[in-house]
């Protein structure tokens, strides 16, 4: 009798730990609704100073809002913060870079992001639309990739320590391709 008790108690630890275990491992996957990446484009004759941008890419199967931008699934959009050099005023650009062809040469680092923190970052996204010599293009990726769970990233307003940076959370060369969006496509945060 105490054989088969002990067997019966054996079985039933094993089937409690298999069953934790697996409810444990269903609960700790997460379902993925983005890829966010942070690039840096090289110093080049168009850019002599380089630029910081994000990208993202949507990884569901419905439209997802990044920031103020309407994102179909399977597509993406780069994201970024323009002085100078943007078609319309200082401020926060969608498909720009792309456009552009910023992607050549392309530096980048990238995260997979769960509803939640897709969330946060998408939210700030939204209440940011400023560029300015100091907070420029590199403030405004940082800030915004910070945002997620990646590997932080220290602002700075020169972009030739951005790549660095992003070198240094193990961005590559060649790592990320660029969705193509129509010209049509570039919008100012302002105007959506």
């Amino acid at each position: 009798m105490k054989k088969v008790l002990s067997v019966f108690l054996a079985v039933i630890m094993l089937v409690s730990v298999l069953t934790v275990g697996f409810s444990a491992s269903a609960e700790d996957e997460e379902t993925y609704v983005a890829r966010m990446w942070i690039c840096s484009t090289n110093i080049s004759s168009y850019d002599p100073f380089g630029h910081e941008f994000l990208y993202f890419e949507n990884l569901t199967d419905e439209t997802i809002k990044v920031g103020r931008y309407m994102l179909p699934p399977g597509e993406g959009v780069t994201v970024g913060s323009f002085g100078f050099t943007s078609p319309d005023g200082f401020g926060v650009y969608y498909n720009l870079e792309g456009c552009r062809e910023k992607h050549k040469d392309l530096l980048a680092a990238g995260v997979e992001l769960t509803k939640d923190e897709f969330s946060k970052v998408s939210d700030k996204i939204a209440s940011f639309n400023w560029w300015d010599p100091l907070l420029n293009c590199v403030f405004f990726a940082f800030i915004m990739w910070n945002q997620g769970p990646g590997k932080t990233l220290v602002p700075c307003w020169l972009p030739i320590f951005a790549r660095w940076q992003i070198s240094s959370i193990g961005g590559k060369e060649g790592a990320v391709n660029i969705f193509r969006q129509p010209d049509e496509h570039v919008y100012r945060q302002n105007d959506l």
